[in-house]
């Protein structure tokens, strides 16, 4: 699993999410059958 956030809808969407609610920074974890499919960080990870 690789780091870096390829650009599609999830991402699209987490990113228009945090600028909405001002969020700065976050880690993603989508979890189907109990396996990992996609980790993601987003945005700052320190402010």
């Amino acid at each position: 699993m690789s780091g870096q956030v390829q650009s599609d809808e999830i991402y699209d969407y987490i990113k228009e999410q945090m600028n909405d609610r001002r969020i700065p920074g976050l880690q993603l974890a989508i979890v189907r059958d109990n396996k990992i499919v996609k980790a993601a960080n987003y945005g700052l990870a320190n402010i």
